[in-house]
């Protein structure tokens, strides 16, 4: 990289903020001022929130691709499998990627000093570096996984007839806490759903504390599909959602085997899978708020059932 005199860098700098200061005006904000902008404007995007949805590419993103995938395979990294395969889903490697990529709207991923060519090599080096973080991840997870499986069998523990269905959950912080619960539990298995962060996501990982090594946790893209599948195999499904037809959870008799849903942080359970559920229950608030925590909620519910189950085996 070119090495500028100071005195030169700083005629630049001087020279920016001075166009930047003749243009700013409070009802015409610049991208310096966006991310002021952006939090009086919470609401608004909230409401036009899209799970799952990619970033929008711009008449610059296919020169961008070309060069970072072309950078990529010269320092050996397999674009194919970072962008198509499940084991790389939600992974820091390839939203680091479509950051480069598709840059949101206003937010610059370089300098203006900075060549285009410089700024590719730095983010596909920092690609690189959580690729491989990732794979060791999922050596590790894979190996501690196989460990954790044989001492469970050997320890014949009660694994309860639940599923516990995460629909499109956010944050790796509450599906790590669920893990956590579902292990202490002893549930059958985890359907992460969409865009649900699972294992081997570090996050996750962290949270649950290496309960998701005894937990069996799989993948489905659609929710949908996933309880479908679950009442093709006799599954009762019950949707932990607020509703006008929600049943306080104490009051529902909880039959085997049983899978319970719990939704996304801010739009809740999708309406088709709610249609799709036995019945919908929830947790009686007493306060302002109408919702808790999905990691709080989750196991409240799933307590009672085991409460309901082991009181009936005593009678």
């Amino acid at each position: 990289a070119t090495c500028l005199p100071l005195r030169t860098l700083a005629a630049h700098i001087n020279d920016l903020v001075s166009r930047w200061l003749s243009s700013y005006s409070p009802e015409c904000p610049s991208w310096i001022d966006i991310s002021f902008q952006g939090s009086r404007n919470v609401a608004s995007r909230r409401a036009a929130h899209n799970i799952g949805s990619p970033r929008i590419a711009n008449n610059d993103s296919s020169r961008r691709q070309r060069a970072m995938d072309e950078q990529l395979e010269s320092l050996g990294v397999n674009v194919s499998e970072l962008l198509f395969s499940s084991h790389f889903e939600g992974s820091p490697a390839r939203k680091a990627y479509w950051s480069f990529v598709n840059p949101r709207e206003g937010v610059q991923t370089h300098s203006p000093l900075e060549p285009f060519e410089n700024a590719v090599k730095r983010y596909a080096s920092q690609i690189l570096f959580l690729d491989r973080g990732h794979r060791a991840r999922l050596a590790e997870y894979v190996r501690t996984g196989d460990e954790a499986k044989a001492e469970k069998t050997m320890s014949c523990k009660v694994i309860h007839p639940i599923v516990l269905v995460l629909d499109n959950l956010r944050s790796a912080h509450n599906v790590g806490s669920i893990i956590r619960t579902a292990e202490t539990a002893g549930v059958e298995r985890v359907i992460a759903c969409g865009v649900t962060p699972h294992p081997p996501n570090a996050k996750v990982l962290k949270t649950a504390l290496r309960s998701a090594d005894y937990v069996e946790i799989e993948h489905e893209d659609s929710t949908l599909s996933a309880v479908r599948k679950l009442r093709c195999q006799n599954y009762s499904l019950y949707a932990l959602e607020t509703t006008s037809h929600s049943q306080v959870y104490t009051l529902v008799n909880f039959s085997k085997p049983c899978a319970l849903v719990v939704g996304n942080e801010l739009l809740g359970i999708s309406p088709e899978v709610l249609q799709e559920c036995h019945q919908l229950i929830e947790i009686p608030m007493y306060g302002f708020k109408n919702s808790m925590n999905v990691a709080c909620a989750c196991p409240v519910v799933l307590y009672e059932v085991l409460r309901q189950w082991n009181s009936a085996n005593l009678t």
